[in-house]
């Protein structure tokens, strides 16, 4: 494949390859941070989620499915060309676009939050409307500049939306942001465009929605779309869990919260999910690429659930 660099078996996720005709699931790791704007590391966050996911646990505790039973292949990782964020954006596209042309549904392991654009590029080229992107972040990244650049951490969403058309951004456990994003996605709001759904309103009402999941917003606020992509910005939980983030802000999301809300979303439209901002160098014991590990295996639990994959971990 061009532009990957392969890694061996024994480093793939989970400590294994599946060949790829034989699961949905493929890994791509991008290592590139050059456009964070305080503190580097997240070039090594797809090695430490590869890393730490050997020691996990297969079975999924929300659907009860042994993922070794699907199992992912694990392409490697993308070479950026450093310094030159377009090029990369590039090359992860076409990257992305030859594997969804595959059907394949991929799980990208960054990096910084830019690699989003690359991504969400590919899959707006091939699914030409009612495409969503689902956004996990403490923040909006929808300033228009940053430091003089249009391409970084902190505009990637909004070049998307400016770009690639969204048919809806859903952004979940959002606490930190300017004055210019927040009358821009006021506008977007306005515009039916966009759904916010504040760190605030999580810890305040996700109990009620919890006792009426069939009803919770999350969901309905997607129901038009085709093709969902979820970019998950590790920085969306509290650093008392997720320490090891480039922009880390307190007030954040608990993993049970997390999941709360992942089970309502996630289903067979969900055709990329990125894991970005994971700067392993800040980690306690692992435990921030340890959650980023186990969320990958319980993504794509749900998403073979809906696809009636796989087996359950009882045996029947």
């Amino acid at each position: 494949m061009p532009y990957v660099v392969s890694i061996g078996d024994d480093m793939a996720f989970l400590g294994y390859q599946r060949e790829a005709d034989r699961t949905p699931f493929v890994i791509i790791g991008v290592p590139y941070d050059e456009t964070t704007s305080y503190r580097a590391g997240a070039r090594w966050g797809p090695i430490a989620i590869r890393k730490i996911s050997r020691s996990l646990e297969t079975c999924s505790l929300l659907t009860g499915i042994d993922m070794e039973s699907i199992g992912f292949h694990d392409v490697g990782n993308v070479v950026p060309d450093l310094g030159n964020v377009k090029s990369t954006l590039d090359k992860l596209k076409d990257v992305t676009e030859m594997l969804l042309k595959r059907g394949k549904r991929i799980f990208v392991f960054g990096g910084d939050h830019t690699i989003t654009y690359g991504t969400y590029a590919a899959l707006s080229s091939i699914h030409s409307s009612a495409h969503c992107l689902v956004v996990f972040d403490a923040h909006f990244d929808l300033r228009d500049s940053l430091f003089g650049s249009k391409f970084n951490h902190a505009t990637v969403v909004r070049r998307i939306v400016e770009n690639l058309n969204p048919s809806k951004l859903l952004y979940i456990g959002v606490r930190a942001f300017s004055s210019e994003e927040a009358r821009y996605v006021s506008n977007l709001v306005r515009q039916g465009l966009a759904e916010v759904v504040y760190a605030m309103d999580v810890h305040k009402r996700l109990s009620q929605y919890a006792e009426q999941p069939e009803e919770m917003r999350f969901r309905e606020v997607l129901d038009g779309c085709r093709e969902l992509y979820v970019s998950i910005d590790m920085d969306v939980f509290d650093p008392a869990y997720v320490p090891a983030v480039q922009t880390p802000e307190p007030l954040g999301l608990s993993p049970w919260q997390f999941f709360d809300i992942v089970k309502t979303l996630i289903d067979s439209r969900v055709r990329v999910v990125d894991i970005v901002e994971l700067a392993p160098v800040y980690d306690v014991g692992e435990i921030s690429s340890a959650l980023a590990a186990r969320i990958v295996i319980e993504i794509a639990a749900l998403i073979a659930k809906d696809m009636g994959l796989g087996k359950l971990c009882t045996g029947n």
